[in-house]
């Protein structure tokens, strides 16, 4: 499944707070498969769901999913596991945090299982994002980590550079910005492994912005790097 298209819901990419929605949507486009009679307007359903989720209409949502479970016995593996995560997403939203994460450790170990990488990945950065709004960075950190040997596995710098972002936007919050500031540079430097140059020189305008608040002791070192990763976007953008 592709894994990036994300829906901050209220927090915009650059935040670094992910949420991932994607798969909601690969769920009712599959759904018509086996309710065509019941999702005879499936387009404007699919829309309406969204929508809820974008408004953080969560309750609504819900009932959209309820509605589909009915149908569960009917759904092959990949459909049910596509609404187990659609209901881990809404559960998260609508407060039930300890719910979700559970849903969300067993939809993981199916993608383990299946060896879907983006999907571990999708999942993992998801309960990331939970952890996080539920004043739980250490452990968001921990799962973060788990991400960033995924995307190793994916192959994918883009995957990896977001994961780096992440974790170093986590370490932000947490004020220990050292840490922060080397894991943006790490995504920084994979954002430019990857060709997304924009991406790169937006998380090197963000260090650049907290260079004043680092101790003297690392501020040299950090700003040294961040000079020397702007000539590199010039020298490959050119």
């Amino acid at each position: 499944f592709g894994w990036i298209l994300w829906s901050g819901l209220g927090n915009s990419h650059c935040s670094g707070i992910y949420l991932h929605y994607s798969l909601t949507l690969c769920f009712f486009q599959s759904a018509t498969l086996f309710c065509k009679r019941y999702f005879s307007r499936i387009n404007q359903r699919i829309d309406t769901f969204m929508r809820y989720l974008n408004l953080k209409m969560y309750e609504e949502a819900d009932s959209y999913l309820k509605n589909a479970e009915k149908f569960m016995d009917s759904f092959d593996n990949d459909l049910k596991t596509n609404l187990l995560y659609s209901k881990a997403l809404v559960l998260s939203g609508i407060g039930n945090i300890e719910e979700s994460l559970k849903i969300l450790k067993d939809v993981l170990e199916i993608y383990k299982k299946e060896g879907i990488f983006d999907g571990m990945l999708s999942v993992y950065m998801d309960m990331a994002n939970i952890l996080v709004k539920s004043d739980r960075s250490k452990e968001a950190i921990e799962i973060l980590k788990k991400a960033k040997d995924v995307a190793l596995k994916t192959r994918d710098k883009a995957n990896l550079a977001d994961v780096y972002s992440f974790i170093g936007d986590v370490y932000e919050l947490e004020e220990d910005l050292v840490k922060a500031c080397n894991y943006f540079l790490k995504a920084a430097e994979s954002y430019i492994e990857s060709g997304f140059f924009e991406g790169a020189a937006e998380i090197l305008d963000k260090v650049e912005i907290i260079l004043d608040e680092l101790p003297r002791s690392s501020r040299r070192r950090i700003r040294k790097k961040v000079s020397e990763l702007k000539e590199k976007i010039k020298f490959k953008a050119s």
